[in-house]
């Protein structure tokens, strides 16, 4: 490959005869006047040199004749990779030409390739260390910037610039065996995350149909509350024509009551007993008068709900709808003569 020199030609101004002709820079060309030390004159196309008399008094002694058009040329080499035990293959294209002729001129460049090719194959290593071997396309547009840039500061352009990356076949088949691999991981993370998602919904139902049916079981809970607390008040202070009437409205409430009523019954049957086993205890009955007393516990025991089944049976006379009797598990009164002494019962 034939050698890039940029400076066309170098002639020594002093020796110019005074009637030559102004000089005029050709296409693609750049006149650089320059003189060690000084800071050089450079005359694009189009432009006019300064005339004879002017370069006599002047302070350069040099003309220079800067070739600024583009030169092809491509080449290939391997950039080392984020992992160390692979390597990229890169093959290289590019058109350069001369941006800076005095930079060209001041550093006495004549082979540009020489110049350049060792400066891009720096700056694309500088960068391809920082991808792996399956990033190749993310590497090779960071690559470009990169490069343009470095060439550019000296004294280059880069009018086109292609470059390829690829990896050995030994490479490109553990690449894709390890895309294979990550795929099949990320699929199966996916199903993973939709079972999850699935079970965490059905547990989120769950847990919301058991705190709703916690909260109707507390209001239920609460209903019959209010209802007990009211039936028992009626029931204390004797409103029977109020409980009646409640009744009537409400014959589901039957039950209630009755346990109620039930309740009562067996409280003020234990309380009667207790105090006939303190008095006798205490000596407080005579033997001639624990027949009659007795006696009249015992029936006061029999008629203790008497008084408060006519109401009852008014309103369950008057209800349409008849419920069924739900077991209350406390004793019942019939148990009660189990515990009445035998001298109550002759």
């Amino acid at each position: 490959m034939a050698d890039y020199n940029p400076i066309l030609a170098k002639e020594d101004i002093r020796q110019r005869s005074p009637f030559d002709k102004r000089l005029v820079p050709e296409a693609n060309t750049t006149l650089v006047f320059y003189r060690e030390g000084q800071t050089p004159l450079v005359i694009e196309p189009g432009g006019q040199a300064p005339l004879r008399g002017q370069l006599m008094f002047g302070k350069y002694n040099w003309l220079y004749k800067v070739d600024k058009s583009e030169f092809f040329w491509n080449f290939q080499c391997n950039l080392p990779s984020k992992t160390n035990a692979f390597n990229f293959k890169a093959d290289v294209q590019l058109n350069c030409s001369v941006i800076d002729p005095a930079m060209i001129v001041q550093r006495n460049i004549t082979d540009v390739r020489q110049i350049v090719q060792p400066l891009i194959v720096e700056a694309m290593k500088a960068k391809s260390r920082e991808y792996e071997v399956d990033e190749s396309n993310i590497a090779e547009e960071a690559i470009r910037v990169h490069v343009n840039q470095r060439v550019y500061d000296e004294g280059f352009q880069l009018n086109r610039f292609v470059l390829d990356l690829s990896s050995e076949r030994q490479i490109t088949d553990m690449i894709r065996e390890k895309e294979l691999v990550k795929r099949s991981s990320d699929l199966e993370k996916t199903k993973i995350t939709e079972k999850s998602d699935v079970e965490r919904t059905s547990l989120q139902k769950d847990t919301e149909l058991e705190r709703l049916r916690m909260e109707q079981d507390k209001a239920q809970l609460e209903r019959l509350q209010f209802k007990m607390d009211f039936y028992n008040t009626a029931l204390q202070s004797g409103s029977l024509m109020m409980l009646a009437m409640q009744l009537a409205k409400s014959p589901d409430d039957v039950l209630v009551v009755a346990q109620l009523i039930s309740q009562q019954d067996q409280f003020a049957a234990t309380n009667q007993l207790n105090l006939l086993k303190v008095m006798i205890e205490g000596d407080a009955i005579e033997g001639a008068q624990l027949g009659e007393v007795g006696k009249r516990v015992v029936q006061r025991l029999i008629g203790l709900t008497e008084s408060s089944r006519p109401a009852l049976q008014s309103a369950l006379a008057d209800s349409s709808t008849t419920s069924q009797a739900v077991p209350i598990e406390n004793e019942s009164n019939d148990n009660l003569s189990d515990e009445v002494p035998d001298e109550f019962s002759r």
